[in-house]
């Protein structure tokens, strides 16, 4: 897979307001957009109805394959990659995502990682921690519920994410701590939908680019792929790179 993509510049460091368009974000909502070519995540800033930073791929959503991370005004200028939960700035430095998920008494807790802070652990709060039982099995992408989240590190609050009720996936995230690099919460983001999140335009991407799917990932023409890029990304993940 060539490279050359990255050398178009971007941020300069993570959370440093001003950097560039996504990290000088405070609370913007993320709409996710799916087809059978590319899938594409818009980011708007707070209640703005154009987004001014994309993420995208040109392959369906669970096919291994680089996000390129990008402002809307600059398409050539580069923010970083996604690939798998995990984000990187251009010049190849990891900035955080997905981190292992925590159990406890055999529930979920949602985790994310950044060199610079650590561990920022996900807790439900509000509906969410009503709705889930004391193993923790409800559905967290469901849509017919609300689904919030406030991760904290060793440090103190983090940021806060939230699912919208809905079929579709729509987030709204919220930097609490300013030290918090926006690419590794997109790239948090980005893991949770892609394994969590309910989304019925999901179902009609698998059918039209997989039908095979439904029976198993050994089942259908890109199985292999997409189980290579599944180890690749917990032998990763378990080394902290």
């Amino acid at each position: 897979m060539s490279f050359d993509f990255l050398k178009g510049g971007g941020s300069t460091g993570a959370g440093v307001p001003g950097a560039d368009p996504l990290e000088s974000l405070r609370e913007f909502v993320v709409k996710v957009e799916y087809g059978r070519h590319h899938t594409t995540f818009n980011v708007f800033d707070g209640g703005s109805s154009h987004p001014v930073v994309r993420m995208h791929k040109p392959v369906p959503y669970d096919v291994h394959e680089y996000y390129r991370v990008f402002p809307v005004a600059e398409p050539d200028r580069v923010l970083g990659t996604v690939v798998m939960g995990r984000g990187r700035y251009p010049d190849n430095r990891f900035a955080g995502g997905a981190s292992e998920v925590r159990f406890k008494f055999g529930g979920t807790q949602f985790a994310a990682q950044q060199p610079e802070i650590g561990q920022m652990v996900g807790h439900k709060v509000g509906v969410t921690r009503l709705t889930d039982n004391w193993l923790g099995s409800v559905a967290p992408g469901t849509a017919l519920t609300p689904y919030h989240l406030e991760f904290k590190s060793d440090s103190g609050p983090s940021f806060t994410f939230s699912r919208r009720v809905g079929v579709t996936s729509d987030y709204k995230i919220t930097i609490v701590d300013g030290r918090v690099s926006r690419l590794a919460v997109l790239a948090w983001t980005e893991e949770f939908n892609r394994e969590e999140s309910v989304d019925w335009r999901k179902s009609v991407i698998d059918t039209t680019t997989n039908p095979l799917k439904t029976f198993g990932p050994e089942f259908g023409a890109d199985a292999e792929r997409r189980v290579a890029a599944l180890k690749e990304a917990k032998k990763n993940r378990k080394h902290g790179s």
